[in-house]
């Protein structure tokens, strides 16, 4: 051990704020006496292992905090203290505190920073904890030492009077604390747990009291901290890239600072400043300085900084006075661990004892076995401290209790923790073992056969085992210790069983059968009732043991050389990390909290952690046959309230003592039955945004700063998000399923409409062209492989896939204006990054701008030709023209990570992953900026999408807008500037007619169909035959209006027209039938004259379910007249109408997909009106020759050859295409468009007409 006065320079590298000055300057509210800042961190190489402990003078003069950088003190220790995970200090007692990774214990030593560290002297006060991120944190009233052990899944206090004693006093409903900090002044205890419902506790300083204070919008608080002088509890969230605050009940939250791609491991307050860790993979570790109420800091220097890429500082405390207050404990009142309240003492005994009725002293009840490591051999059973996994030496080379001779063939062993008995299988018979007092041997029963698994029931005290090698014998019994009773459950099925386990509170079974492969894991009843397949043997080789966690319904077991874990009802199949890879033959496993003790081949024992954080060996431990557990709190008699079905709560249980209290995530409210939570959609005014850290797609109020969650369980990692107010669906990318998928805005109706991952990639943004419903995304490569796909996508409203443009790094953002026929995207990973243009069929590629970093959005403003350009890196937004070298810089915000940008109306709303609100932005006035849904619950916020019914962008002009957004195509049409150009999806090639895709050229059949709903009432009658088609429907609509809501864009409609409600009635009297005779000899003679036009395959194909087709017909098809033509050999020609079968579609609450047969698939279904009718177009007003074409008519989604996982999209059934769509506000569903929407070409003659939306 040495003692170095100056900075080691090869260590470490003095980052200061004014450029080469050594004094970082704060300014502070009060004056402070002289303390130091203390640094733990540990250097790794081949040939050296070093730990550091640097102390930095904080003083205070004229109410300014100076942080000396030249007068720093640096402890090493070399081969010794390797690993300093956390840290925290007794100012009174001068002794320094430490959680040493590498050793699995707890360390102190003496600490005089202000005098030169003399007689430095290490000692060690507990080992046996796990190595995982362990926090401490120090009582210095009562002088305990706290901590969280996350593997072992408790929280412990040890006095430090009495060095030994230790208690656990929180190990129920609690999965992997990490974060821990002691109030002794308020006397509150806090900490968190990052398992799989993160929160935030607060007890006692005994345990008693419990509370949870945050539990939304939190995903892994990895350290906390209280400043005492102001009542706030601080802490780092390592996911959410975060420091946070809020008032010592939860009350009050607030985002101090977010800093994206930093690694928060510690957090000290300090005046009126914080002092965090964080780890950068290229330099290291650093030290961060905020503003503890501004989050304002030195703007991206740092106070210290290692120089060397494995030289980690991992944690920070302060040396400085503390408040203190009485020492009720300082008389020495208790035996074992006292702890100061507000008014006295309270005594806590340590692990293995209980209170006396005098509330001072102890008595023994189970020693030092309480929790006990058991392992049995062939002969012998042996049990020590369970610490001994983490310190063999301590717990159980020398402290080990052994009961040798006890049998000669123990295979099987299990125990009642209760009763603190080792049950165990001698050959074929069954004994029990107290482990306490007289250790006495007891038959229980003897089996049939050698007993292949052995279990017990904690609760009825009933032993369970199978048994039956040869084929045809196997058996699984029972056996009641309290009746003497036996009972065989299954004797019929079985082939082999062996592994038997118990899960008493879910009355449930598990265990192997078969053999080499038809191996299978099973479950039953523990009646022997209801036998379901958990892992059938096309997923197994080699199955030995398994195991099941509880507490997570979590079965391990070992498959050969490897450990895998799946769900008990049978999903989620997985590898488990780390394993038993460098295993000769794992044979046993057992677990226990977040570990995994697997027996290897009776040679060691291994010890994995989880999740998988490294292992151990205990190699003292030798030929071992069967390993288990003791730890009553492992056997509970009952389940707690969050146990059984998360407490039939929704989202969030909370245990409450014996009840719970059930919570909502953010964005959600709980329903009046107090267990279900849900989301109402706004319907105007609003936006969507993706959340990448909680997988979460909001819709945020453009008025009053309303957040809803989208309702929908399928969002996982979203990119892109793009709302499409004609269906009123959201759609939404992603990089773990690699789908573009949507939903209606109130969850439900899911649906995949692509698979980008087929192309071994992911979709980024979205864009939507209006008027052909076609979506433009970016597709980042997944992949090395050539067949990846890089490049810009565009997908038709049913799923049909044409790659644009193939190439590029990592291109991100995308938008495009169709009536000029332009697309625009940026690639942030080319060198420099660059802002790109195009035509929208993929062709004219122009670079518009390259002197970006990380070009994350665009915002195009189509009245002015105009672009909007983040960039994430330097943090300036450019405004661009259409054309090459126009950019300029218009607005800065610095530090923030720009993303995505849009514009609505007069205002720009951009995102940033270092806020946590959209920032509104006036287009002219920069200074006309406001913040909306200022959350500190929410997280890197991404992609956005805009609406207000004031702007609506669906009258959208371009050259493809008939014929359902397809112009003159068969399939894909493409606007481009002076006309458009015609695409087939991948793998097809256009026809010599540079229009028809050989897939549109298949004639497809069509079946009868009638519709009735609530909304509206359509009859449609279609006959199949080689020259005639008749449909007949009937429309009601509505007139509404529409206020435009001030403030939103700014700018006010100029038109306030009232839409024409077109109502048709049909009488049964004389003029009613006068006039369906005119209509329909007009529509006769029109038809004779110009022929009728077809749906193309794009919308339509045949659907296998309708029995119907036209096999044994040769046909011919012609592209004519914006219609493909179909003739039959010897007929006229006829047109085939749409499928009329089901849409396959997701149901959410169901899990499971449905057809469902009326489907608003609005723009597939409504073609052009136009002297040529179609006869899947609505019925026309009387005089619908001059009736104007819609602004926008293609097709809602979802779409049935959209990919509903895991199934093939290209097996899918295609959609329905027209029943069910006509439906009017006064009967639950709002019409197309209100007085606001109305859409009409320039040159019509006033007549408009509402299209269903």
């Amino acid at each position: 051990m040495s003692i170095e006065r100056e900075l080691d320079t090869e260590m470490w590298t003095v980052r200061i704020v004014i450029t080469v000055l050594t004094i970082y300057e704060v300014g502070v509210s009060d004056a402070l006496s002289t303390g130091y800042m203390v640094l733990g961190s540990n250097m790794k190489s081949m040939s050296n292992d070093t730990t550091h402990l640097l102390s930095i003078p904080l003083e205070t003069e004229n109410g300014t905090t100076i942080i000396a950088t030249n007068r720093e003190w640096m402890i090493s220790y070399e081969n010794y203290l390797s690993r300093p995970e956390s840290i925290d200090v007794d100012y009174g007692r001068k002794q320094l505190y430490i959680y040493n990774r590498y050793t699995a214990a707890l360390q102190k030593l003496n600490f005089y920073p202000e005098n030169g560290f003399p007689n430095v002297t290490l000692t060690y006060l507990h080992s046996g904890l796990s190595r995982g991120e362990v926090k401490i944190a120090l009582d210095w009233i009562s002088n305990n030492i706290y901590w969280t052990d996350p593997t072992f899944r408790w929280v412990a206090v040890q006095s430090l009077r009495n060095d030994g004693h230790y208690k656990l006093i929180v190990n129920d409903n609690v999965e992997k604390p990490t974060g821990i900090a002691v109030d002794p002044i308020h006397q509150y205890l806090f900490w968190s747990d990052v398992g799989s419902l993160p929160k935030i506790e607060r007890s006692s300083l005994t345990g008693s009291s419990r509370k949870t204070i945050v539990s939304q919008g939190i995903s892994y608080p990895i350290a906390l901290d209280v400043d005492i002088s102001s009542s706030k509890l601080y802490w780092v969230d390592n996911y959410r890239d975060s420091v946070e605050r809020s008032n010592l009940d939860g009350t009050e939250r607030m985002m101090i600072k977010r800093l994206a791609h930093s690694t928060f491991l510690d957090i000290q307050v300090f005046s009126d400043v914080i002092l965090t860790t964080d780890i950068d993979l290229n330099l290291g570790g650093l030290v961060r300085l905020f503003n503890k109420d501004t989050g304002v800091d030195d703007k991206g220097n740092t106070i210290v900084r290692s120089a060397k890429m494995d030289f980690h500082i991992t944690c920070v405390t302060l040396y400085a006075p503390q408040p203190t207050t009485t020492d009720h404990c300082a008389s020495s009142p208790c035996e074992s661990i006292c702890v100061s309240e507000s008014t006295r003492p309270v005594c806590l005994c340590a692990e293995g004892f209980a209170l006396n009725s005098d509330g001072r002293t102890c008595s023994e009840t189970t020693g030092s076995l309480h929790r006990a490591l058991v392992w049995a051999t062939t002969t012998t059973l042996c049990a020590a401290d369970i610490r001994g996994i983490h310190d063999e030496s301590e717990y159980i080379t020398s402290n080990k209790t052994c009961f040798s001779n006890v049998g000669s063939d123990i295979n099987w062993i299990t125990v009642d923790s209760h009763d603190r008995n080792i049950i165990f299988a001698d050959g074929s018979d069954i004994f029990a073992m107290t482990l306490d007092g007289v250790h006495t041997k007891q038959r229980i029963i003897s089996a049939t056969e050698t007993v292949t698994g052995l279990a017990v029931d904690w609760g009825d005290k009933n032993v369970y085992w199978c048994q039956g090698q040869q084929s045809g014998t196997g058996k699984i019994n029972v056996f009641s210790q309290t009746t003497t009773n036996i009972h065989t459950l299954i004797s019929s099925g079985l082939d082999n069983p062996k592994a038997l386990n118990i899960i008493p509170l879910l009355r449930t079974m598990v265990w192997i059968n078969g053999r080499l492969g038809s191996y299978q894991i099973k479950k039953a009843h523990v009646h022997g009732t209801d036998i379901q397949t958990i892992v059938s043997f096309m997923d197994l080789s080699e199955p030995r043991d398994l195991t099941v966690d509880a507490d997570s319904q979590r079965l391990y077991f070992i498959d050969g050389n490897t450990l895998k874990s799946v769900q008990l009802d049978g999903t989620k199949l997985t590898s488990v990390d780390g394993g038993v890879a460098n295993s000769i033959l794992p044979l046993k496993l057992h677990s226990y909290k977040n570990h995994l003790l697997v027996a290897d081949a009776g040679i060691k024992i291994d010890v994995v952690s989880l999740p998988y954080t490294g292992s151990v060996t205990l190699n003292t431990l030798v030929s071992v046959t069967d390993i288990c557990v003791v730890d009553i709190t492992e056997q509970p008699n009952e389940n707690g309230p969050c146990d059984a079905d998360n407490g039939k709560c929704e989202h969030i249980c909370i245990p409450l003592g014996r009840n719970r209290e059930c919570q909502c995530s953010y964005g959600y409210i709980l329903d009046s039955n107090k267990e279900t939570c849900s989301s109402e959609p706004l319907s105007d005014n609003f936006m969507y945004v993706s959340d990448w850290t909680h997988d979460k797609v909001y819709q945020v109020s453009l008025i009053n700063d309303a957040v809803n969650a989208l309702d929908s369980s399928t969002v996982d990692r979203p990119t892109g998000v793009l709302y499409n107010s004609i269906t009123n669906r959201i759609y939404w990318g992603e990089t773990t399923s690699n789908y573009i998928q949507s939903a209606n805005v109130n969850g439900s109706g899911y649906s995949v409409l692509f698979d980008v991952g087929a192309y071994r990639a992911h979709p980024d943004r979205l864009a939507l062209d209006y008027s052909t419903g076609n979506i433009y995304y970016t597709a980042v490569s997944t992949s090395q492989l050539p067949t990846s796909f890089t490049g810009i996508g565009v997908v038709s409203p049913n799923g049909q896939h044409r790659k644009l443009i193939s190439g590029g790094v990592q291109p991100r953002a995308v938008e495009i204006d169709p009536s000029k026929g332009f697309l625009f995207w940026t690639d942030h990973g080319t060198s420099p990054a660059v802002l790109k243009r195009a035509h929208t069929d993929g062709t004219n590629i122009v670079t518009l701008f390259a002197s970006m970093e990380w070009p994350n959005g665009i915002a195009i403003d189509r009245s002015a030709s105009a672009l909007y350009v983040t960039d994430g890196k330097t943090n300036i937004i450019y405004r661009c023209g259409y054309e090459a070298n126009t950019c300029v810089q218009y607005f800065s915000d610095p530090g923030v990570q720009l993303m995505d940008i849009k514009l609505l109306g007069n205002y720009l709303y951009y995102t940033a992953w270092n806020k946590v609100y959209i920032t509104k932005l006036h287009k002219i006035n920069s200074s006309d900026i406001a913040k909306l849904a200022n959350n500190a619950e929410l997280g890197r916020l991404d992609s956005i999408s805009l609406y207000s019914s004031t702007f609506l962008p669906t009258n959208v002009q371009s050259q493809c807008r008939s014929n359902n957004g397809r112009g003159n195509c068969s399939t894909l049409c493409h606007p481009t500037p002076y006309s458009f150009t015609c695409g087939c999806p991948d793998g097809e090639q256009l026809l010599p007619d540079a229009k028809t895709c050989p897939s549109a050229l298949t004639p497809t059949s069509s079946s009868t169909s009638t519709s009735t709903t609530t909304s509206s009432t359509t009859f449609l009658t279609t006959t199949t035959a080689t020259t005639k088609t008749t449909s007949t429907s009937f429309m009601t609509t509505s007139t509404a209006t529409s206020t435009p809501s001030p403030g939103i864009g700014d700018i006010k409609s100029n038109d306030d027209k009232t839409s024409s409600s077109l109502i048709m009635y049909i009488g049964a009297g004389a003029g009613g039938t006068v006039a369906i005779v005119i209509i329909v000899v007009v529509i006769v003679i029109v038809l004779i004259k110009c022929g009728r036009k077809a749906q193309t395959v794009a919308r339509y194909e045949h659907n296998p379910q309708s029995g119907l087709s036209n096999d044994g017909f040769e046909h011919s098809a012609v592209y004519e007249e914006g219609a493909v033509t179909f003739r039959a050999k010897g007929e006229k020609p006829y047109s085939v109408p749409g499928n009329l079968g089901g849409v396959t579609h997701y149901s959410r609450n169901e899990n499971t997909y449905s057809t469902l047969q009326n489907v608003n698939n609005i723009y597939d279904t409504i073609d052009r009106i136009s002297d040529c009718p179609t006869t899947d177009a609505p019925p026309p007003p009387s005089d619908w020759r001059h009736m104007p074409p819609p602004s926008t008519d293609w097709g809602n989604v979802p779409r049935s050859d959209a990919p509903p996982p895991p199934y093939d999209w290209r097996q899918m059934p295609r959609s329905s295409e027209l029943s069910g769509v006509y439906l009017t506000p006064s009967e639950g569903r709002r019409s197309v468009m209100n007085s606001s929407d109305n859409f009409s070409d320039s040159g019509s003659s006033g007549q408009h007409f509402n299209w269903p939306r």
